[in-house]
C-alpha cells in the first residue's frame, strides 16, 4: 500500500502469449505472403503456447524452453 501511495504500482507481468501478440503485430509484416505469416502464429500456437501461453515471460528459463524442445 505504501508503494502505491508513493507512485510505485507494479506492473503486472505480461504472459508469452501476451508477448507473442505484441511481437507479431510488427513482426508479420515482415512476411511475403498470408500463407507464412498463418504458418508463423500456428507453429508458435502448436508448439509454444501448451507449454507457455499462461506463463509470465519473466518465470521461462532456459531449462524450461530445452524441455519443450
Amino acid at each position: 500500500m505504501a508503494e502505491k501511495r508513493a507512485g510505485k504500482v507494479k506492473a503486472k507481468p505480461l504472459t508469452f502469449a501476451e508477448c507473442v501478440a505484441f511481437y507479431a503485430e510488427v513482426k508479420l509484416c515482415e512476411f511475403s505472403s498470408d500463407k507464412h505469416r498463418r504458418e508463423w502464429v500456428r507453429s508458435i500456437e502448436r508448439l509454444a503456447f501448451p507449454a507457455f501461453a499462461n506463463v509470465a515471460v519473466q518465470d521461462i528459463k532456459t531449462r524450461d524452453i530445452l524441455r519443450m524442445l
